[in-house]
């Protein structure tokens, strides 16, 4: 299987796209597109996802189309900020379930930290 050549925004794009896994999508510049004012994301599918203001549908760039629309140093320097605030979210989630929350509220043989991270990513159990 041949693969597609890469840019920076490849670079970026799959350096985001585990935090989008975990965080939801991230915030990554304002772009206008023919006049069309939007938000561009990295997705939880690993995608560049530009989501028109103005009732548009949202539409998937490619890693190429965006080197005539952005600066790669502008949206990882906005990514890193919305992975930070995706972080913090995820502090503050900790925080609040790990205090309500004891032991007993595992299945048995589960431990309390694993169940609690589990909730915290929605991830599936292992068994």
């Amino acid at each position: 299987m041949a693969h597609e050549a890469s840019n920076t925004f490849t670079t970026i794009r799959e350096r985001f796209h585990p935090i989008a896994l975990v965080g939801g999508r991230q915030y990554a510049a304002f772009l206008r597109i023919r006049k069309v004012e939007g938000r561009l994301y990295v997705s939880e599918h690993n995608q560049w996802l530009w989501s028109p203001l103005s009732g548009e549908k949202p539409r998937i760039l490619t890693d190429w189309e965006l080197e005539e629309l952005a600066s790669p140093l502008d949206v990882c320097r906005t990514l890193l900020f919305s992975a930070q605030d995706a972080m913090n979210e995820l502090l503050r989630q900790i925080d609040c379930v790990q205090a309500p929350l004891t032991p007993t509220w595992t299945e048995p043989g589960r431990r309390y930290a694993d169940a609690m991270i589990s909730e915290l990513f929605q991830l599936k159990s292992k068994s």
